[in-house]
């Protein structure tokens, strides 16, 4: 794999950033003081025009480092094939499939683009339990929708419930 798409996927997954916002990342978006790439990003969300902070894992920012690196603060993070071009959202939707299929070993029909969104909510809730942490981390207002986006059932809740002893 080339470092931009190992960075791409590190980012992807420590983020949980949608590929509309991964892919029209920033050089200054996880840039900061001294050509530092920072442990939180921020990016304004293309679908609902609010702005997210979003965590980069160590893996992520070693992934990154050579990627930025002499880039200025507006270029693209991850530069498609045309000079000052974005790398597109088929491009990461192939590399998510790619990455299942050849690194994780998995069957590549089972994963999308979006798996890599929905991994960090999946791992966050299972830690801690934490709805609406992992709506705000995700920047969702609704926590209703992120219950849905997690699977997270009526029967799930109530498993929970009884494992408390009140």
């Amino acid at each position: 794999a080339r470092d931009g798409d190992t960075a791409l996927c590190e980012v992807a997954v420590s983020s949980g950033r949608r590929a509309s916002d991964l892919v029209t990342l920033r050089v200054g978006d996880v840039v900061g003081g001294q050509d530092r790439i920072r442990m939180t990003g921020t990016k304004r969300q293309q679908k609902t025009g609010k702005v997210v902070s979003f965590n980069l894992s160590d893996a992520a920012r070693v992934a990154l480092s050579p990627v930025v690196d002499g880039k200025a603060s507006d270029a693209y993070v991850f530069e498609g094939k045309q000079s000052g071009e974005h790398v597109s959202d088929q491009t990461f939707r192939a590399l998510c499939k790619w990455m299942a299929d050849d690194v994780l070993g998995k069957d590549r029909n089972d994963y999308a683009a979006h798996s890599t969104r929905r991994t960090l909510g999946t791992h966050i809730y299972k830690q801690t339990g934490d709805v609406a942490t992992v709506a705000r981390l995700l920047g969702h207002t609704n926590t209703g929708a992120t219950l849905a986006y997690l699977g997270v059932t009526t029967d799930d809740a109530l498993a929970t419930a009884r494992k408390l002893a009140l």
